[in-house]
């Protein structure tokens, strides 16, 4: 039980943990109990976000009662955000998704920041896929893969600390691609900052589902380098 919770307040904390999930969970009283929880910064046309512990997680509190899709976004920031200290701040950190479309960026700690996409363009302007593009055969870094790269690369200037995710069933090799374009073209300043490597299997994942992973194996590998 949480302590800081009035009655009414823990039975609602114990209702975004129900299974099966909610459907009438009224978003006056999540919000009384997420006040309690964390921060809540209320906006115009019913908009909020919600932090805790450096997690963060924009709602619109539209209708009555919250949605299955948000009620589980708020399940997953409360779930992850308890493996933090208390106030820790996540930082301007990145997951980095890459499978045979192409790369997400993920801004890790943010649950509600859609990701950058990233798609493999031959040097002529056609969409590629990453596996086998024009000009890679044999396993070389061919121009679509190495400007591919490039371009994650780029978005990746400013980050503090890195979770780079590959796809499963041997695709994961494109994740050890990009970390050996980013030692040998000089961007050893990117690959310091990489704090673990997985590998998913990408395919049966839904984004929320994604997203709640892939955080959560953030947050696993942020816990390990602080406590280490």
């Amino acid at each position: 039980m949480n302590h800081s919770l009035s009655g009414s307040q823990q039975q609602t904390f114990e209702t975004i943990f129900r299974h099966p999930i909610s459907h009438n969970l009224e978003w006056k009283a999540l919000i009384s109990a997420l006040r309690e929880l964390g921060e809540v910064e209320e906006g115009p046309n019913e908009k909020l976000k919600f932090s805790r512990n450096g997690l963060k997680l924009n709602l619109h509190a539209q209708g009555k009662y919250i949605g299955v899709d948000d009620l589980m976004r708020v399940r997953h920031l409360l779930e992850l955000s308890a493996k933090l200290p208390t106030h820790q701040e996540t930082g301007n950190n990145a997951i980095v998704v890459v499978d045979h479309k192409g790369a997400r960026i993920f801004s890790a700690g943010d649950l509600s920041v859609e990701p950058i996409l990233i798609e493999p363009e031959d040097p002529s302007g056609h969409d590629q896929q990453v596996h086998n593009p024009i000009g890679d055969s044999g396993g070389k870094q061919g121009p679509t893969r190495k400007l591919f790269y490039e371009a994650i690369a780029n978005n990746l200037s400013g980050v503090d600390q890195i979770l780079l995710v590959g796809n499963g069933h041997g695709a994961s090799s494109e994740v050890e691609h990009l970390v050996a374009f980013l030692k040998s073209h000089h961007h050893e300043n990117i690959e310091e900052r990489i704090i673990g490597l997985e590998v998913l299997d990408l395919h049966h994942l839904t984004e929320p589902e994604l997203l709640a992973k892939v955080n959560s194996l953030f947050v696993m590998h942020l816990n390990a380098l602080t406590n280490g």
